[in-house]
């Protein structure tokens, strides 16, 4: 595939939204972002691989029961939930 042929190429995104919404906006021809957020824009979603993640949590919690351990501590802002299904 040409590069120069792809729409969108030359313009980097920074998230896997953004890339989403350029593609289902016409500004770029094709682009890697999960399964879901290609089906949440309506796009196909061709895979390309597969990955595998390590999940990291702190010491504290390791030895909680999950339904524990995802309750945040006082005073923590909650962090961001990432899904690649």
């Amino acid at each position: 595939m040409d590069a120069d042929r792809l729409a969108g190429y030359e313009h980097e995104v920074r998230t896997p939204g953004a890339v989403a919404a350029a593609v289902s906006n016409g500004f770029a021809d094709a682009g890697v972002c999960p399964a879901a957020m290609a089906r949440e824009a309506g796009l196909r979603f061709t895979p390309l691989g597969y990955e595998t993640c390590d999940l990291l949590i702190r010491e504290e919690l390791a030895g909680m029961r999950p339904s524990h351990a995802s309750s945040r501590p006082p005073g923590r802002r909650s962090s961001r939930s990432i899904s690649s299904r």
